[in-house]
């Protein structure tokens, strides 16, 4: 499996504005994913009945984006031997105070979840990894995120169960989480934009 990673930064817009720009900005870094992967740059995106984006003329590609005020986010996978998925979301890390985290926490993640963030040397980083590991698994099943809040993450099993394995790295000042095959390192992944 090939990974690519294209990010950009959002240019300030207005508060209603905001959502629509920073989706056009990681749906508009699709064709550079597609051009370096060698598949045609036009192919046209749909989505299925939940909204899981992909690519109907590609099937041996599937892609992701996310996006927050100042950064966009899109992540392709190509595989010619099976059908790949993939998912990614990010959040910043300044965005939360620690009392916050402790209420968001409680109400969103798991009893394991939560003790992986109360063990933590980093509170907040912490817990937007859960956070964003249960959004990047979430769109890696297409599912949507209210049917896989319940789902622990850190479980050790949970690679063998959803046959995914999740990933977390720092880009910017953002916590980055990538739900990839269990099969498939994150040093695969090739980052093309830096901008």
């Amino acid at each position: 499996m090939r990974l690519y990673l294209a990010t950009a930064p959002i240019p300030p817009v207005s508060r209603g504005q905001a959502r629509a720009t920073a989706s056009a900005a990681a749906y508009g870094l699709l064709p550079m994913l597609l051009e370096a992967a060698d598949l045609p740059t036009d192919a046209a995106y749909a989505k299925t009945a939940e909204g899981r984006p992909f690519l109907p003329a590609c099937p041996q590609a599937d892609f992701s984006i996310s996006h927050t005020d100042t950064l966009a986010l899109c992540l392709l996978a190509v595989d010619s031997q099976r059908p790949p998925h993939v998912g990614i979301d990010a959040e910043p890390l300044l965005s939360l105070s620690l009392p916050k985290v402790q209420r968001l926490a409680a109400r969103f993640l798991t009893p394991g979840e939560q003790a992986y963030v109360n063990e933590s040397n980093d509170t907040i980083k912490a817990f937007l990894e859960m956070f964003t590991g249960k959004e990047a698994f979430a769109k890696y099943v297409g599912t949507g995120l209210a049917k896989t809040l319940k789902i622990d993450t850190v479980c050790p099993h949970f690679a063998k169960i959803h046959h995914a394995k999740l990933h977390h790295l720092l880009y910017r000042e953002h916590v980055v989480s990538l739900c990839l095959p269990e099969d498939v390192p994150s040093g695969a992944l090739q980052i093309l934009k830096h901008t």
